[in-house]
């Protein structure tokens, strides 16, 4: 009797110990997870380019690793300027795993310099909640030219300017330039090769003032021998002036409110005035002819208070129904310029 029950009180003990060991154990992360904290780290906090030249675009990968002992949850990157964008391949870390954070930034439209840029990450690291990463780089030009900008300041109309530009590779490469062009057609540039060097060229620019008077900004392309994208874009700009000088060059009128304009400012926010006197101080000058080609702008002309000019009165009697673009034409005793336009705007903007 007491062998059966020692070899039953055996059986039993040896139940009991399998039993426990068909209950699942909780991973050891599981236990740290109840009262751990995520711990977001990164491989680097800055990315660094360094020099680089002739890229559009520059592209990298921040490792980013749950350090902590609970889920990482990671929120969408933002950036700090549109010219970069960043994704995440997951947003949920277990303690120890890793994933990619891969971003884009556009420098083909920074020429030369230093460009940076922010990425914020956000996350449930309560220690820190909006990580920040930076991504830089400095854009040295292969292309070194001077002047940097063409101003041709005040031109006269009928008269034509000559300006030079001189273009050199920094690299000892070959140029590679197939093309210089602008899209305005007063505007002519033509290389010259640089005698005794291959990586140098001149560009001659030749500005024609035609036309009517106005300011002006436009570029130089410089295209390579693979066309696409232009090697460098130079700036050109100035003024065309005739032996007129209109002051402003055009009127705008913005109405908010056209129930009842001209509101509380009376006249005043109906009319506009143009001074309109010689380019040369000997000069003497004839206006005739003034008309307005929108009804609703009524002009009249006097001479102003030295004689030396005369003063254009623009007065809205009646808003339009709609925005509206125009002119006030005059006629002038001038071979070089008969007639003269001056541009009208009138901006309306009436509630649905």
């Amino acid at each position: 009797m007491k062998r059966l029950l020692f070899v039953m009180l055996i059986i039993a003990a040896a139940s009991l110990t399998a039993g426990a060991a068909d209950q699942p154990t909780q991973p050891e992360a599981a236990k740290t997870n109840t009262n751990g904290t995520p711990k977001i780290q990164f491989d680097k906090m800055v990315f660094d380019f360094g020099s680089t030249s002739l890229v559009q675009q520059l592209t990298g990968t921040f490792i980013v690793t749950n350090a902590g002992q609970a889920l990482l949850t990671l929120g969408k990157p933002t950036t700090s300027c549109g010219c970069t964008v960043a994704a995440l391949k997951i947003d949920k870390l277990a303690p120890g795993e890793k994933t990619e954070l891969g971003f884009t930034m556009q420098v083909g439209n920074i020429p030369r310099g230093h460009a940076e840029k922010v990425i914020n990450v956000p996350s449930n690291d309560t220690s820190l909640p909006s990580a920040k990463l930076t991504v830089k780089a400095d854009i040295v030009p292969v292309f070194d030219y001077t002047p940097q900008v063409l101003d041709v300041g005040n031109l006269h109309i009928g008269a034509t300017t000559n300006l030079l530009v001189q273009i050199k590779r920094t690299d000892g490469k070959p140029l590679g330039i197939n093309l210089v062009e602008s899209k305005a057609t007063f505007i002519h540039p033509t290389t010259t090769p640089v005698s005794g060097t291959s990586n140098a060229v001149e560009v001659r620019v030749e500005v024609v003032a035609d036309g009517t008077p106005r300011r002006f900004n436009d570029v130089i392309n410089v295209l390579g021998e693979a066309g696409g994208r232009p090697l460098l874009m130079i700036p050109v700009g100035g003024r065309i002036v005739g032996d007129v000088v209109i002051q402003p060059p055009s009127l705008v009128w913005g109405i908010p409110d056209p129930e009842n304009f001209p509101g509380p400012q009376g006249a005043a926010a109906a009319t506009r005035n143009v001074l309109v006197s010689p380019g040369a101080i000997d000069q003497r000058l004839v206006l005739s002819n003034l008309t307005s080609s929108i009804p609703e702008v009524k002009v009249t002309i006097a001479p102003s208070e030295d004689g030396k000019a005369f003063k254009i009165t623009a007065v809205i009697d009646k808003v339009p129904k709609e925005t509206v673009n125009g002119t006030i034409r005059l006629e002038t005793n001038l071979q070089r310029q008969p007639v003269v336009e001056i541009p009208v705007a009138i901006n309306v903007f009436r509630r649905n």
